[in-house]
């Protein structure tokens, strides 16, 4: 159309623990983290290498393609090179 509706609505933030989110939703965390934490942002917070592999570890429990086994091989060869530095 040419009109457009303004849809107001508030959200609300309900916290979870980390145990009561998916798999995937843990793992994507894992690899934003990882981003945030080879590029040292300011927006990284807390987050670090071994943060981000536990994280990982645990959204790799269901890995079908094997592409997040993957991911935590290139996050080790990432903190070892970052290391020698």
């Amino acid at each position: 159309g040419d009109t457009g509706t303004l849809i107001t609505t508030t959200v609300k933030d309900q916290p979870r623990s980390i145990k009561e989110v998916s798999d995937d939703y843990v793992f994507a965390a894992s690899v934003a983290a990882f981003g945030m934490v080879l590029r040292n942002s300011p927006y990284k917070g807390s987050a670090s290498f071994a943060l981000v592999e536990e994280l990982a570890r645990t959204g790799a429990r269901r890995d079908p393609g094997g592409y997040r086994k993957e991911f935590l091989g290139l996050l080790r060869k990432a903190r070892a090179l970052k290391r020698k530095e």
